[in-house]
């Protein structure tokens, strides 16, 4: 009985870790896209290279609940999933015409 309390409460706090990360994560995410996007304006290429760097993996790490109809833990983080979801999806495209265009 002790035992099964005991992986009960792991698994409750690895799942409250898992959130805390997921929060942690689309926040930083969208800050990313925010300052990509101020670099594209201003024509930065080193800086948009770097921020495209950022994206590509903080994006895998949420890929999950930004494709998925999987939920995040407020509603603030469900639209800021979903935003940078067609964000990733948008900019991938743009790079795959560039890419054949060029």
């Amino acid at each position: 009985m002790t035992e099964k309390n005991l992986a009960g409460s792991i698994t409750a706090k690895r799942q409250q870790n898992m959130k805390l990360f997921q929060a942690i994560t689309l926040t930083i995410l969208t800050l990313v896209w925010i300052v990509f996007g101020f670099a594209l304006y201003r024509g930065n290429s080193t800086y948009i290279s770097r921020y495209a760097l950022l994206i590509l993996p903080l994006s895998l790490m949420n890929l999950k609940i930004m494709f998925t109809r999987e939920k995040a833990q407020n509603t603030v983080l469900n639209i800021l999933a979903k935003l940078d979801g067609v964000l990733l999806f948008v900019w991938a495209i743009v790079t795959i015409v560039s890419v054949i265009m060029h």
